[in-house]
C-alpha cells in the first residue's frame, strides 16, 4: 500500500540551486587560478611584481576557498536531504534494498561510499519507472543509467584529484606552487562538469517522482510490486 508520501519537490529544486551556486564558484575559481598562474609565471621569469599584488592574490585566493567550502557543504547537506527523502518516498510503496538512514549514511562511511549512493541511485530510478510503468496505462519510458554512471564516475575522480591535490601543495617554492595551481585549474574544470551532470540526475529523477506523488495521490491503495531487475 502506498503510504503518506513526504513533499520533496522543494528539496530538488534547492539541491539544484546550490550546485549551481558551486558551479559559479568552480568557474570564478578557476579565473582566479588562471590569473595566479600568470602572476607565479611572471615572478618565475624575473618580472617584478609588487608585494601589493601578491598580497592581494592571496587575499582573493583566501576568500575564495572559503565560500566555496561554505557553498560545497551547504550543497552536500541539501543533497543528501533530498536524496534521503526520495528514498523515504519509494520505500512507501515498494520494499527497498536498504533503509532510509543509508541514504543518508551511506555518503560518510569508509568503503560503503564507495557504492551505496551509486546503488541507491539506479533504485531510485529504476524502481521508480516500474511503478510508473505498472500504474499509468500507456507509461513506456525507458530510464537511461549512463548519466548516474558518469555522475559517480565524476564524484569519485573529484574526490580523488581533491586528494591528490591537498597532498601536491606546496607553497615553499614557486614551481610547486605553479604546479599545484594548474592541479587545482584542472579540478575546477572536472566540478564544473560534475556539477552540470549532478543537476541533470537530480532533475531526470524530479520528473520521474513527480509522476509518482501523483499516482500515489490518484491511487493510494494497494500496488503490485513491479518485477524489477537491478
Amino acid at each position: 500500500m502506498i503510504k503518506q508520501l513526504r513533499p520533496n519537490m522543494a528539496r530538488a529544486k534547492n539541491a539544484q540551486l546550490f550546485i549551481y551556486i558551486v558551479l559559479a564558484l568552480d568557474v570564478v575559481l578557476l579565473i582566479s587560478n588562471l590569473f595566479q598562474y600568470v602572476l607565479i609565471e611572471d615572478i618565475k621569469t624575473g618580472k617584478f611584481i609588487g608585494d601589493d599584488t601578491i598580497d592581494a592574490n592571496d587575499l582573493r585566493q583566501q576568500i575564495l576557498g572559503i565560500m566555496y567550502l561554505v557553498a560545497f557543504i551547504a550543497s552536500t547537506v541539501v543533497y543528501i536531504m533530498w536524496f534521503r527523502r526520495a528514498y523515504y518516498n519509494l520505500g512507501q510503496a515498494i520494499h527497498t534494498e536498504y533503509s532510509e538512514g543509508w541514504a543518508a549514511g551511506g555518503w560518510f562511511v569508509p568503503i560503503i561510499s564507495l557504492f551505496y549512493p551509486y546503488k541507491i541511485m539506479k533504485e531510485l530510478y529504476v524502481k521508480t519507472n516500474a511503478i510508473l510503468r505498472q500504474q499509468i496505462s500507456g507509461y513506456s519510458h525507458q530510464v537511461k543509467l549512463t548519466t548516474i554512471g558518469i555522475w559517480w564516475a565524476l564524484w569519485i575522480g573529484s574526490n580523488i584529484i581533491e586528494r591528490i591535490g591537498s597532498k601536491l601543495e606546496d607553497t615553499e617554492t614557486i614551481d610547486g606552487v605553479l604546479n599545484y595551481t594548474l592541479f587545482s585549474m584542472f579540478s575546477n574544470v572536472l566540478g564544473i562538469i560534475l556539477a552540470f551532470v549532478a543537476v541533470k540526475v537530480i532533475k531526470d529523477y524530479h520528473d520521474l517522482e513527480k509522476k509518482y506523488h501523483e499516482v500515489a495521490a490518484q491511487q493510494p491503495g494497494e500496488i503490485k510490486p513491479p518485477e524489477i531487475i537491478l
